[in-house]
């Protein structure tokens, strides 16, 4: 049951990685709800614009903390040939980054956004933040052994 579980969250992020590598080569499928924006008299400017290489380096470390949850979790054999404990402390550090996503920037994104009536805010709070909550758990779960 929890190998499935782990599995899960090993297609999800591969997926999200390909979801980025896809906006990176300038697809436009979901990418004016991806990047919050602010409330304002210009009728809701990005808070920031994504770059090609920003975008494609969020690209490879998902795919690369995919790779570390697989490993971790015993789902797959390590084909890199690093030490074991690298995959744990990759764990460790992608479920903080994924809980302290879920936290927020207290202003736009998680769960102590204040911006709220936007599109992406409307997504994050319905889609995007849970999906991180999935993530975080599944991370701390595997870094203890729990899989």
């Amino acid at each position: 049951m929890i190998m499935s579980i782990v599995s899960i969250a090993v297609v999800l992020l591969f997926l999200l990685g390909a979801l980025h590598i896809y906006w990176a080569c300038g697809g436009k499928f979901g990418s004016t709800a991806a990047v919050p924006v602010r409330e304002d008299e210009s009728g809701g400017s990005p808070v920031f614009v994504p770059g090609k290489i920003a975008t494609l380096i969020i690209a490879f470390l998902l795919g690369g903390v995919a790779y570390a949850l697989s490993v971790q979790s015993g789902l797959i054999v390590d084909l890199l040939g690093f030490e074991t404990r690298i995959y744990l402390y990759l764990c460790a550090i992608s479920g903080g980054v994924f809980t302290l996503r879920c936290i927020g920037d207290f202003r736009y994104v998680g769960w102590f956004k204040t911006v709220r009536g936007t599109r992406f805010a409307t997504m994050d709070q319905l889609l995007y933040t849970p999906i991180c909550l999935f993530l975080a758990i599944i991370f701390t779960f595997t870094c203890f052994g729990i899989s």
